[in-house]
């Protein structure tokens, strides 16, 4: 009997570590399972906070309304106050005066600069293209960002020059009876295309556009027949598809009673015609189709405009009233309206952000109307431009080039 019990606990003792061994299989197993469980709630949720991040800087970006700042760089200012500074290659800072230009990167580094003597200098931009020219006078210097600028000699005094993104130069001259139109190559000042305006029949220049590829120039004249005004449009087409026509012009359009003050092109195809009633979009790719017009009822006060959108300002009869912004895209549809109730001397809109400056103050509206900026500063403002960084923006003033962030107080 004995023997037989030994036996029998043998078995059994062989049985209970089987199921030890199992028991704890299954505990290493459940672990594990735990440990599973765990990294996919940390990951879940540490997604779910880089989400609600993202979230929170994109409703920060589109709505949230600042009215502080903090300099985080800063650059005194060593030229005077009729310096005149703006932007050029779309979000990057330049100044030019009588004596010369510089262009400045983003972190206020110069970029390139060049010196001249100009008694009245005028200025256009095309991405890296800079055009500085004396009006009245018969210089030009270009500017491409990197290279000592080209200097070109004209005969007569200059009006208007505008410069295209591959460095293609429009020079309108006046002259007694007529006015002369050149356009060059700036590269190596090579003469492309000359063409003259009678005073006569088409008036005095205005405004000139060139589209950024170089191809395709409109101008617009004002003439006064009878006592009334009438503003021409002239489109021409300077590659092959021009040399069908006489003197390259694909279409012209008139207006009587009306003032075609500002003409531009937005991006490459789009061209709008200001007014001081409203505007007139027109597509031309290679010919000229009529888009979009519109007149206003109400007394335009400012015209601003990005390669994206346009926009106007209207003033209400009331002085006491506020103002009226309205933005529109290319096809000539209303993106946003919005009053506003603030003074202002200067407006502009770079990328989707309209600037508003007057003294020391400045208001920033984003493009769906939401107010991002309205702040007091120290000094006086000559410019200020959105720069890289969230919520950075290079602050010009009396006494100095800043780079500062914009915070809620």
């Amino acid at each position: 009997m004995k023997e037989k019990y030994r036996r029998g606990t043998e078995k059994d003792g062989v049985r209970m570590e089987s199921l030890s061994e199992r028991n704890e299989n299954q505990r290493i197993e459940n672990a594990k399972k735990r440990r599973g469980r765990m990294i996919r709630i940390s990951i879940v949720s540490v997604s779910l906070l880089i989400l609600f991040v993202i979230i929170f800087n994109i409703w920060s970006y589109y709505t949230k309304d600042y009215k502080g700042y903090k300099i985080l760089e800063s650059v005194k200012r060593t030229d005077s106050n009729s310096t005149n500074y703006t932007v050029y290659d779309n979000d990057k800072l330049m100044k030019y005066s009588r004596d010369g230009a510089v262009g400045f990167n983003e972190k206020l580094d110069m970029q390139w600069s060049g010196s001249y003597n100009f008694a009245s200098p005028i200025f256009d931009s095309c991405g890296i293209y800079v055009g500085l020219a004396d009006q009245g006078g018969t210089e030009v210097y270009i500017f491409n960002g990197s290279d000592s600028p080209k200097k070109i000699n004209v005969l007569y005094p200059i009006s208007h020059i505008r410069v295209s993104s591959q460095g293609v130069l429009v020079v309108v001259m006046s002259r007694d009876s007529s006015d002369l139109v050149q356009i060059y190559n700036s590269t190596n000042g090579e003469l492309l295309v000359e063409f003259n305006t009678n005073v006569s029949d088409d008036g005095y220049p205005v405004d000139i556009a060139l589209s950024s590829d170089g191809t395709k120039l409109v101008t617009s004249y004002l003439s006064v027949t009878n006592g009334t005004s009438v503003s021409k449009l002239t489109f021409y087409n300077l590659g092959e598809v021009g040399k069908n026509y006489s003197n390259n012009i694909v279409a012209a359009k008139t207006f009587e009673k009306e003032i075609i003050s500002k003409v531009e092109f937005m991006g490459n195809d789009t061209v709008c015609a200001f007014s001081e009633r409203g505007y007139y979009l027109y597509t031309m790719k290679q010919l000229v189709q009529d888009a979009e017009s519109k007149n206003f009822k109400k007394n335009i006060k400012s015209v601003f405009l990005t390669d994206e959108n346009f926009g106007f300002v209207f003033s209400s009869p009331n002085a006491s009233e506020s103002y009226k912004v309205e933005v529109y895209d290319l096809l000539g549809k209303e993106k946003m309206s919005k009053n506003i109730d603030f003074a202002y001397e200067n407006v502009y809109m770079v990328k989707d952000q309209i600037i508003f400056t007057a003294d020391q103050e400045c208001h920033i509206l984003r493009k769906n109307g939401t107010e991002k900026l309205n702040c007091k500063f120290s000094s006086q403002i000559s410019y200020i431009l959105p720069t890289d960084g969230f919520n950075r923006y290079i602050l010009v003033d009396d006494n100095s080039i800043d780079v500062i962030k914009v915070k809620e107080d």
